[in-house]
């Protein structure tokens, strides 16, 4: 399982590098899953897993140094262990809740605890006027907050991904049944909580239509993809105000 927890564990730096950096977004599951799916040769295992698991928490927000559950670690981890240990991906989902919690506590380390020492290194080269030290700063940050991530991950598909086979094998067809529809509900529930969010009532009947375009005519995402662009087109044209020639 080497292999297979260096590829995840090198998904994972790039991950939060990008958090701390470009802010690239690559630190989504919807990216992550399908990446590690990917380079461990099951894109498709990688798309499912990570999509499922963006929609469970798709409406997480960082308010000030407050941890939200960590995706990137979460989907990583359950896509690894999904392709390498032929887990069921109802269960690998359902393990991603448990990671995702662990990634949080990482997190709230990383902004409550981390963050001031890791800035105060700047402190001393500052006072000399050395640019290289102050540069290197943000290097061992980067480096140190890292290491938070990376090493759980490592250890979680390197020596997990036995543990967590045997245990599959074990289990009843009937928990593997539950934990699929715990999975379909989780990432229900995630959707939910984002549409809470919506400031203006007046787009729910859009909602609706895209719904019933999905479940009842059964469209394709990509045509359902089009027509709300189309419908996003003409309400932007159609509800600009009309400005008045002055002769």
């Amino acid at each position: 399982m080497l292999i297979p927890a260096v590829i995840t564990t090198l998904v994972v730096i790039i991950g939060i590098t990008d958090e701390l950096t470009l802010q690239w977004q690559t630190t989504r599951a919807i990216v992550t899953g399908p990446l590690v799916g990917l380079l461990l040769g099951d894109l498709q295992t990688g798309l499912v897993v990570g999509a499922t698991i963006e929609m469970m928490f798709l409406s997480n927000v960082i308010v000030g140094a407050a941890g939200i559950p960590d995706v990137t670690m979460a989907s990583a981890i359950a896509t690894a262990l999904c392709v390498v240990s032929d887990v069921p991906q109802e269960v690998a989902i359902t393990l991603a809740v448990p990671v995702a919690i662990f990634g949080q506590f990482m997190s709230t380390i990383r902004f409550s605890v981390l963050g001031v020492p890791l800035a105060h290194l700047a402190d001393k080269p500052a006072a000399r006027g050395d640019v290289k030290g102050v540069l290197r700063t943000p290097v061992i940050g980067l480096i140190v907050i890292n290491l938070l991530y990376i090493v759980p991950t490592f250890i979680a598909v390197y020596f997990g991904a036995d543990l967590v086979s045997a245990a599959v094998d074990k289990m009843p067809t009937e928990l593997i049944n539950a934990f699929g529809v715990g999975s379909n509900l989780l990432a229900a529930v995630g959707f939910a909580m984002l549409l809470t969010m919506l400031k203006s009532r007046k787009l729910l009947p859009v909602l609706f239509i895209g719904y019933v375009l999905a479940a009842f005519l059964n469209l394709s995402i990509i045509g359902t993809v089009i027509v709300a662009l189309a419908a996003a087109v003409l309400y932007a044209t159609f509800s600009k105000p009309e400005v008045e020639e002055v002769s």
